[in-house]
Parts: C-alpha cells; structure tokens; sequence
C-alpha cells in the first residue's frame, strides 16, 4: 500500500484520468482549455519521474503507471487531433498500433509467466514482490530504453502542435505534418527495438 500511494505514482494516475477530458476539449473546440492542460499533462510527465528520484520514491507501479499514463493520454489526444483532421490519420494509426501491439505483448507474457493460471486479478496485475512463497511473482520493472523516451517527447510535442495548430493557427500546418512524420519514424523504431529486445530474451526480466 505505501509503495502504491505515493505523490510520483498519483500525478501520473491525474494525468491518465484526465486525458479523456482533454480529448473531449479538442472535439468540442474548448482550445485554450485543450493547450493549457496538455501542457500542465506535459509537464507532470517530468514532475513524476522527478519526485520519484529525489524522494527515493521509485517503484515497480511506478514503472508501469507512469508509461501507461503517458500512452493514454497520448491515445487520447491522438485520436481527438484525428478526428479533427489535424494530424494525419495514416500517423494516427501508427501511433495508437504500436502501443495496442505492445501493451497486448506486455499481457500475454504476464499470463505465460503465471502458465495462464491467476486465483485474483489482483494476483495478475501484482508489482510488489509477494510475502508467501505459494503466491505468484511479481511483475518485473519496465525500463524504457532511450529512443522510446525520445519518442514519448515526440508524440507529445505533434499532439501540442495539433491543437496549438486548431486554436491559434501556430505552427504551420505543414510543420505539423512533418513532426508527424517523424513522429511515426521514432514509432516505429522503437516498436521494432521493443520487440527485438523481446525475443532476444532482454526486455521484462
């Protein structure tokens, strides 16, 4: 419980309850609310990861919440940008598919490693290493590697762009494209190094 409740782990919790909301401000044009809270979401995303350092507050929910934060709200914001015709839909899918494909591969080995057999759900999704020998091991430590980090940077700043795009006409719409290129690039990179780190026995460990 006191690994769970920590400041680092409930600011990225705000930051994937409130991504929906956001989405939900671009559909319905509330520009300046969309700009003003992606980037305080933005922000927060470092303020997380800063605190959990300086105040020894690093944890294994750590490790999966605060990147599974940061792909709901950038699914959120991406599919809102779409649907709005702000960023192009081939990049949207690219996006939103890189993580359905490893977030459903970061499940289906959690449930190889319990041999497809869990009593609770809350067996399935443990993180804090288990006090009876009976019960099922908790989840490894998830540890980005450079280019996804560079990505998540990347993904945020085409989503600011997009919207900055839709309310103030800033930056150019083509200069949105073009980080949305880019974007789809370091996507797919890191998706591919994901997966090969995967097979080759180094990721999840």
């Amino acid at each position: 419980y006191e690994e769970a409740v920590t400041l680092p782990n409930l600011i990225s919790l705000a930051r994937a309850v409130s991504a929906p909301a956001l989405g939900m401000c671009i559909v319905n044009d509330a520009w300046q609310l969309a700009i003003g809270g992606t980037l305080l979401a933005g922000f927060s995303d470092w303020l997380d990861g800063y605190l959990a350092k300086k105040k020894s507050q690093e944890s294994s929910l750590g490790s999966y919440l605060d990147p599974l934060a940061d792909k709901v709200l950038v699914t959120c914001l991406t599919v809102a940008t779409g649907y709005k015709g702000l960023i192009d839909p081939t990049v949207c899918s690219i996006i939103i598919g890189r993580d359905v494909v490893l977030l459903g591969g970061a499940f289906l080995h959690r449930a190889h490693v319990l041999n497809w057999r869990w009593k609770t759900w809350r067996e399935y999704f443990r993180v804090v290493q288990a006090k009876n020998d009976g019960e099922a091991p908790a989840a490894p430590n998830v540890k980005p590697i450079f280019i996804s980090k560079l990505n998540t940077v990347f993904q945020i700043a085409l989503v600011v762009g997009a919207i900055s795009n839709g309310g103030l006409s800033w930056p150019d719409a083509q200069l949105v494209q073009g980080l949305g290129y880019l974007t789809a690039a370091t996507t797919i990179t890191s998706g591919a190094i994901y997966v090969r780190m995967y097979f080759k026995g180094q990721m999840l460990r």
